[in-house]
Parts: C-alpha cells; structure tokens; sequence
C-alpha cells in the first residue's frame, strides 16, 4: 500500500512527524502545487493528513491545503490528525 503524508512544517505539530520517520512513505511538509499535491493523492493508497485545521481542512502555510476542493479524492484510506478533524470529515463526505 502506498502511503502519502501530508504535514505542513510547523514547530508546534514537529512532534508528529514519529508517525511517519523510519517508513518508506512519500511525505510533503513544504508547500506545493494543488496540481502536485491532487496527483500525489491520486497516485497514493492511504493519505494521512497532520497538523492544525478545523471542519474547513488542514491549514499550512497560511492558508488551507486540504479543503472541500479535494473531497472527490478523498475515496481512499484516509487518516486525519488534525484539530477539528471530526467536523471536517462530517462536513465534507456527507
């Protein structure tokens, strides 16, 4: 199974990246295209999401990475670790 991370560098969430260090995963923490960032999660099995973010997306690099745009990619194994992650999910899959 492919795995894909999706963490936004931020000093305050640092302590998450022992979820994903020593494992043969691709990891984005910089800030990347949407084009990118949609064809990663295309290409991937499992997409796990971390970091800061409320029932709108995960927030990086001032602004929301994931939002409602990318929820017909979201027919996957999707792990979300972020704040708010429950009213996110609720909000967007229904």
């Amino acid at each position: 199974m492919k795995t894909l991370v999706i963490h936004p560098k931020d000093y305050t969430t640092d302590f998450l990246s022992v979820i994903y260090d020593n494992k043969n995963w691709y990891v984005i923490t910089t800030n990347v295209s949407k084009s990118h960032l949609k064809n990663q999660i295309k290409s991937h099995d499992r997409i796990i999401l971390l970091g800061h973010g409320t029932e709108l997306g995960l927030i990086g690099f001032e602004h929301f990475i994931i939002d409602s745009t990318y929820v017909y990619y979201y027919v996957k194994n999707i792990v979300y670790v972020y704040g708010v992650t429950l009213m996110y999910f609720l909000k967007n899959t229904n």
